[in-house]
């Protein structure tokens, strides 16, 4: 099975809300702490599971996994982009 940035985001999803039962955040610390957390998870989960052969393209695709997660940015319309930006157009 292929790791894609979608399983990423959704891994992502599923540890950000252990983190937050597990340190019980308020409203307003959630709000501040767990964007951080997203891209954290995001920029390592990309190092460890995408492996493209190109670290800058696999912190980039964790950074998008991340961001995604949180609602913070949509994947879908960037794919595109992101694969001219890999392939050197």
């Amino acid at each position: 099975m292929e790791i894609t940035i979608a399983i990423i985001a959704a891994v992502i999803i599923a540890l950000t809300e252990v983190v937050k039962r597990v340190f019980v955040m308020t409203e307003a610390t959630g709000k501040r702490i767990l964007p951080l957390v997203n891209i954290l998870l995001g920029l390592v989960l990309g190092f460890i599971f995408l492996q493209t052969g190109d670290l800058k393209m696999d912190l980039l695709y964790g950074l998008l996994a991340g961001l995604s997660a949180g609602g913070l940015y949509d994947i879908s319309p960037i794919r595109s982009v992101v694969k001219a930006i890999g392939s050197g157009e």
